[in-house]
């Protein structure tokens, strides 16, 4: 026979075990970046291991083109408000361009931690 003891003790223990496999699950993140006129706003954007960037172009026409790293992206963003996104799935350091403007310095980074 179980006492009133026992039982709060069973039911504490139950209730500790359900809680331990139960964790939130950690949400990917979105940086986003514009393009516009000659550049990219950020220039850099710093992310974790699964988040994702967004760019989208604020006016022009645009590129964002990156092929090293085992990141391959080479989107043309041709009007106002198109969007692009990628997600980085491992660490490191992952050097983007516009191809039509780099010459003018529309360079960009991002930083996968």
């Amino acid at each position: 026979m179980t006492t009133r003891n026992d039982a709060l003790r069973c039911a504490l223990a139950l209730a500790a075990v359900a809680s331990v496999g139960f964790a939130p699950a950690v949400q990917a993140k979105t940086a986003s970046v514009l393009a516009d006129d000659f550049s990219f706003s950020p220039a850099t954007v710093k992310i974790k291991k699964n988040d994702k960037v967004r760019w989208t172009n604020v006016q022009g026409s645009h590129s964002v083109t990156m092929s090293k790293g085992g990141q391959d992206l080479d989107d043309i963003l041709s009007g106002s408000g198109e969007v692009t996104s990628a997600k980085f799935k491992k660490k490191g350091s992952f050097s983007y361009l516009c191809t039509f403007h780099s010459d003018e310095g529309m360079k960009g980074k991002v930083v996968v931690r």
